[in-house]
């Protein structure tokens, strides 16, 4: 862009201490303008947490170590620990994505963070987070289904799991994520 806009204008509410900034002045001010919509339904976020986040698998198949580790002790506190960390990470993740504030941000942050070989950082954040949400949602199918397989043979007794069942159980798993995300 050949010029740039001036500092957006805040708009003031009641009090004069407090003071809201416009997303789309702010943005449009820096330069970008607002392409990325904001249009999250409760769906669309349960579709990406079954898909991504493992909230639901994930969880199934960490208990068979949790318990073989130490136990309900060491689910509870380990949990406990593990979310803090995690917090953490998304407070700097939220830092870095409210400095350049994109809808491209993971790769665009990459560039801009980097030192040097700017546009090599931003293609290998591409390629790996491509291999690991491939990876990841793989491992979350085959975790429920390993899950699944686990839990009809608790219920009954007569029900052999086999490898071809756990493939297809994965598949018919992977079939619903796909489908949830599509049609969102």
């Amino acid at each position: 862009m050949s010029e740039r806009i001036s500092a957006p204008r805040a708009r003031g509410g009641v009090g004069e201490g407090s003071v809201a900034l416009d997303d789309d002045a702010t943005l449009h001010a820096m330069g970008y303008p607002r392409k990325l919509t904001r249009r999250f339904q409760a769906f669309d976020n349960f579709a990406i947490s079954f898909t991504i986040i493992n909230i639901i698998s994930g969880i199934f198949s960490s208990f068979g170590f949790g318990m073989n580790a130490g136990g309900p002790r060491i689910l509870v506190f380990g949990w406990i620990g593990v979310s803090v960390m995690v917090l953490f990470i998304g407070a700097a993740m939220a830092e870095v994505a409210s400095a350049y504030p994109t809808s491209g941000a993971l790769y665009f942050s990459a560039g801009k963070l980097a030192k040097r070989h700017k546009g090599a950082w931003s293609w290998y954040t591409g390629w790996l987070n491509f291999v690991g949400q491939v990876g990841g949602t793989a491992a979350t199918g085959y975790a429920a289904a390993t899950f699944i397989q686990a839990f009809i043979a608790l219920q009954w007794h007569s029900y052999e799991p086999t490898a071809q069942q756990t493939v297809l159980i994965t598949a018919l798993i992977i079939v619903l994520q796909g489908l949830a995300n599509t049609y969102t």
